[in-house]
């Protein structure tokens, strides 16, 4: 095909010379970008293919033409003068022209195409114009990659900059890393720059001048490049504009397209492989040759479109995987509509993939903090460039076949061997079953949980009191589905190592407490000391209930306990008897999850209790009064649905559930209760404080 930066097929006619140019009498405008006069500038410039890059990068490198590259036509022309190669130069030896101007360009023909050649050996005036377009570019940020109506900004320009700066970095470095190659003594020929090239030997002053400028255009990509693009992809994301973001996710890992395996660290692998994963699941295929993607997707996602990474929600987002109206807007954009090639993107995710692959097994911690920061980017809408302040889980490779680049917490860990006993068939769904829940697959590109697809959480779990004190009130999360019965709904927050469960019916069963049938006037002599602290409440607080203490003897027991049932033995209160000093503490029996907790809701004295009951006053005898707290629950208590929440963070710690705390009331001090949530270990019960994010104080 012709080439976009030959001036006879951008104007239209036969274009051999600058003269040329000005009898033409309808210049392109590209899009009212440029001016007549600056249009005649530039192609005069693509006259002269061996002097035009320099001249095409200062001719941009301007505040009043930068502006002119958000045309695509402009992209097009500046790309191909830059990276076209030209005439190549198959002979070892040279001919100089006989007459000026020569009647052939044979001459000017390079052995590693033109931009080598400007590199190698006039390096100065590309970098300077390079730099300063990547200044430009910098200063043409204003927040955002589209406005709020749908505009675009000067986002484009800035992306092609980035593009661009990035492809010219790359022959940069493959200079420098030649030259270091070239000076190992007794080196072995590889392949890329540590092969011998004719035409790639550069003085030592120009590798001098190479290596600053490229460490210094690396600082601006990395520095402000890559927070700026990263800002606008939070933007876009939050405003579930699935085109825009694909394209920001293609160049934030396009920002790291000649990286060395020895560059390798925890923000670029986790970039690289956070874009390679969103972009697998919501990028549509235009690779393949099997047809167009539909207009209308049908009622399943595609193949390869099983999960949607949104922090948001909708109601077209909750079957996982781009809506229609995304997949409308993506099939409508092009072939190139992340404006960068499939075929390159693939190229780049494919090049990196092993060295990546070496760096996480090479690195197990730096692993860890990486496959928590892509869950955490995929599904709540992080940042790449900040890790999480929750502990990373230790990740594994899978063991079985196939399992090299496959990845999974350890706290999902199962045996991949199937049980001994089991038939045909239970062996065969055992081994097509996965072993694990949650899988990163660097090899595919792919973030899986078990076959199940991600949903919004249900609002009967986001919106409950308890998930909101974990949570926050905004917390827009996905989940997935592990299990739904009548009576329970299962579900794994993502991202969050955090499981729901949702129980839509309280338990119905009787309660049971410690043996507790004697009455109060059965007490034997020596556990007489009960009835004398109970006394002054039996005919106020505790008047008309039917009282039983327990079977066990207290006579020498420094309290003793009661239980107080309440029609048909679902209310239930217990009582606490303390000897000395004399209170009484009553507690109410409450459901959770299936599981009882005792609950303070009076006390006798106030000044004994670790639990801020309302006070009031209550008369001891004639002259006598005390202040009591809280109050005896009479009516019966109507049993709702409550939600359980759990998480395991790491192996070590195990798996631990959420003890909410009102079911705590009394037997911890409510300071402790406001400033930290309370986890107990599902194995052991060990309960274990967590300071409370919301909380100012330590």
């Amino acid at each position: 095909p012709p080439s976009k930066a030959n001036p006879s097929e951008l104007l239209g006619s036969k274009i051999e010379s600058e003269d040329d140019v000005l009898a033409v009498n309808r210049m392109p405008d590209f899009d009212n970008t440029l001016s007549g006069r600056d249009v005649e500038v530039l192609c005069q410039y693509l006259t002269a293919p061996y002097l035009r890059i320099p001249l095409v990068l200062r001719f941009f490198a301007n505040e009043t033409r930068i502006r002119a590259l958000e045309s695509r036509q402009c992209q097009e022309l500046v790309t191909a003068a830059l990276f076209e190669p030209s005439t190549w130069h198959a002979q070892h030896q040279r001919s100089l022209p006989e007459v000026v101007p020569s009647p052939e360009r044979a001459h000017l023909a390079t052995s590693c195409g033109v931009l080598f050649n400007e590199i190698i050996h006039s390096p100065q005036a590309v970098l300077d114009s390079l730099e300063k377009l990547l200044d430009l570019s910098v200063n043409l940020d204003m927040g955002r990659y589209v406005n709020s109506d749908g505009t675009t900004t000067a986002g484009d320009v800035i992306l092609f900059v980035l593009r661009t700066t990035v492809r010219i970095l790359g022959y940069v470095d493959f200079v420098l890393d030649h030259a270091r190659a070239a000076a190992i003594e007794g080196r072995v020929e590889g392949v890329g720059w540590m092969c011998s090239v004719r035409g790639l030997t550069c003085s030592e002053a120009n590798l001098q001048l190479l290596q600053s400028a490229s460490r210094r255009m690396h600082g601006v990509l990395e520095g402000q490049m890559l927070p700026m693009i990263e800002k606008w992809r939070l933007k876009c994301a939050a405003a579930q504009q699935l085109p825009q973001t694909c394209v920001l996710y293609a160049h934030l890992g396009y920002l790291f397209r000649y990286v060395r395996e020895d560059q390798l660290d925890i923000k670029t692998v986790a970039v690289l492989l956070t874009c390679q994963i969103f972009l697998t699941h919501n990028c549509p295929n235009r690779m393949e040759a099997s047809g167009p993607i539909p207009s209308q997707p049908s009622s399943s996602p595609p193949p390869n479109k099983k999960h949607n990474f949104w922090g948001g929600g909708g109601k077209d987002k909750t079957k996982g995987g781009p809506s229609a109206s995304d997949w409308a807007q993506l099939e409508g954009l092009g072939a190139d509509h992340l404006q960068i090639s499939q075929l390159e993107m693939f190229n780049l995710f494919q090049e990196h993939r092993c060295k990546v692959l070496r760096w996480l097994q090479q690195n197990p911690r730096g692993c860890d903090v990486v496959m928590e920061t892509i869950i955490n980017v995929l599904t709540n809408a992080a940042t790449i460039l900040e890790v999480s302040p929750v502990p990373p889980r230790h990740w594994l490779t899978l063991t079985e076949l196939g399992g090299i680049g496959r990845f999974y917490p350890d706290t999902e860990k199962k045996s991949s061997a199937p049980p001994e006993g089991l038939s045909y068939s239970e062996w065969l769904r055992f081994k097509m079953t996965s072993t694990v829940e949650t899988e990163i697959n660097m090899q595919m590109g792919t973030y899986t949980i078990k076959t199940n697809q991600t949903e919004m959480l249900d609002e009967l779990i986001s919106d409950h009191p308890d998930f909101v004190t974990v949570f926050g009130v905004d917390s827009r999360l996905q989940c997935a589905r592990v299990q739904a019965t009548d009576q329970r709904n299962w579900v794994r927050v993502v991202g969050q190592r955090h499981d729901c469960k949702y129980w839509r019916h309280a338990d119905e069963r009787e309660v049971k407490t410690r043996a507790a049938s004697r009455n109060l006037r059965a007490l034997k002599e020596e556990e007489r000391w009960l009835w004398d602290v109970l006394t002054p409440l039996l005919e106020g607080v505790l008047r008309g209930l039917k009282i039983q203490v327990q079977d066990e003897d207290f006579s020498t027991a420094t309290y003793g306990m009661a239980i107080a049932r309440g029609n048909e033995n679902k209310n239930i209160l217990e009582i606490i008897v303390y000897r000395n000093p004399p209170v009484v503490h009553v507690y109410k029996v409450v459901e959770h999850g299936r599981r009882f907790f005792n609950t303070l809701c009076f006390v006798s004295d106030a000044d004994l209790a670790m639990s801020n009951l309302d006070p009031n006053l209550f008369a001891i005898g004639l002259d006598h009064y005390q202040i009591i707290g809280g109050q005896v629950p009479r009516a019966e208590e109507v049993r709702g649905p409550s939600l359980v929440i759990t998480r395991s963070l790491s192996s070590d710690i195990g798996s631990q559930a959420l003890i909410p705390a009102r079911l705590l009331h009394g037997l911890i001090p409510d300071w402790f209760l406001s400033k930290y949530f309370f986890w107990q270990s599902e194995t052991t019960g060990v309960l274990t404080g967590v300071p409370n994010p919301q909380t100012t104080d330590p």
